[in-house]
């Protein structure tokens, strides 16, 4: 039975969500505010919440939790080798986001300044790689 997202997602009015604009550059193109709060997020947190809060967890999971520019994916790495008896040969064929998906990374590929991204990463690419790529747009 899935569960509702508990907090209310409020899309910016666009006064504000051009001033977000104004200061933070990059591949969004709009944000809603979160809870009693109004904490800011990308608007594809919309979609995502809701999936995210409602993901199947196992007793075995395990989560890397970090800051940005801290060392998530080398963390994320040592992570699944240690889980993994260091199995190099099974890391080379597997890439890190299918072995250690990026949880919200959906949330920020959500834009309309992101639509052909998916086409562009996946130039040169396996079809294996091409799916991941895929999937996180979806």
């Amino acid at each position: 039975m899935a569960l509702n997202y508990p907090y209310e997602i409020k899309d910016l009015s666009e006064h504000e969500n051009s001033e977000i604009l104004r200061y933070f550059k990059g591949i969004q193109d709009s944000y809603v505010r979160v809870g009693p709060k109004g904490y800011f997020f990308t608007s594809g947190f919309k979609e995502d919440a809701p999936k995210i809060y409602n993901l199947a967890l196992k007793a075995d999971d395990v989560w890397v939790v970090s800051l940005p520019k801290s060392g998530t994916t080398w963390t994320q790495e040592l992570v699944w080798m240690v889980a993994n008896d260091c199995d190099y040969e099974e890391a080379k064929t597997r890439n890190l986001m299918e072995r250690f998906p990026f949880l919200e990374m959906g949330m920020f590929l959500k834009s309309s300044k992101t639509k052909d991204m998916p086409n562009q990463l996946s130039s040169n690419k396996t079809e294996q790689e091409k799916q991941i790529i895929a999937s996180m747009y979806r």
